[in-house]
């Protein structure tokens, strides 16, 4: 079985990894506990379909997908209060 879009999703979450800072990731099925008045991350890779985009021994498929991170904050406060 191909490991290619776990592969993506893995190299896409190290990936944000360093881009987050110290802003705390919930990572997807791992247990995690928001802090009131903390900014968080949720990353959600959802893979697309499969198109084959070459023939023969050197053919070579597209993987298609998204890769969305969710940023939460404190309700009833706008985004610029929330990423300040």
């Amino acid at each position: 079985m191909s490991t290619v879009f776990f592969d993506i999703g893995a190299a896409l979450d190290s990936r944000l990894n360093t881009l987050a800072g110290s802003a705390p990731i919930a990572w997807p099925n791992r247990a995690y506990t928001p802090i009131q008045g903390t900014l968080f991350l949720q990353p959600d890779n959802l893979p697309g379909p499969v198109r084959q985009a070459g023939l023969g021994n050197s053919g070579y498929d597209v993987h298609n997908g998204v890769y969305q991170v969710r940023i939460y904050g404190d309700a009833g406060k706008g985004p610029g209060e929330v990423e300040a």
